[in-house]
């Protein structure tokens, strides 16, 4: 009874570890903050590595309107930060940008879910699903966009992060429309 136990025991502990160095070299996040994963990507920021309103990468998680209002005090806030605390926050039009143009962006389908497979400088993935947007539920699976915190200067419009499997380009939308959050922090 006692060598089966060391044996299980000592199973356990390779198929443990063999999984946890599976995970790390597909990019899964060794770094938590309020419960949330990140990924360094050699970027100047972290980047979660699921939307806010999701428990993991291949969940689109919750639609919101940019700096959705908080009704009580009649402000614009942070989504990210209101929903996962200090620290974490919806990244910058140039943030995205760098995103875009330092990282290798690949279109594929991961767990059953269409997105990108973005691959930092050091190696380090996010995988990015393919949401939708608030106004068609028909191109989920094949569109994406994406808030950022950069309100344009005419107010009614805020950075936004459009794809499909043939294009990613920042861009602005109406702030009331319904778009995902994929938070970054320092």
């Amino acid at each position: 009874m006692i060598k089966f136990n060391l044996k299980l025991s000592a199973f356990a502990f390779l198929f443990l570890s063999f999984t946890t160095f599976i995970a790390n070299a597909q990019g899964t996040a060794q770094n938590k903050a309020n419960g949330h994963e990140y990924i360094d990507l050699g970027l100047s920021v972290k980047w979660a590595t699921c939307n806010v309103g999701a428990s993991s990468p291949y969940e689109y998680g919750y639609p919101y309107a940019w700096g959705e209002i908080d009704n009580w005090n009649q402000k614009h806030v942070d989504v990210a930060e209101n929903m996962w605390g200090d620290g974490w926050r919806t990244p910058t039009n140039e943030e995205v940008q760098e995103l875009c143009d330092n990282c290798t962006w690949e279109w594929t389908t991961k767990n059953g879910i269409n997105g990108y497979l973005i691959s930092g400088l050091n190696g380090n993935t996010i995988f990015l699903p393919a949401s939708g947007a608030h106004y068609t539920l028909s191109d989920i699976g094949e569109k994406g966009k994406y808030w950022t915190s950069t309100e344009h200067p005419t107010a009614y419009w805020g950075g936004c992060l459009c794809f499909d499997k043939y294009n990613t380009e920042l861009s602005w939308d109406l702030i009331g429309r319904l778009h995902f959050i994929r938070p970054v922090r320092e």
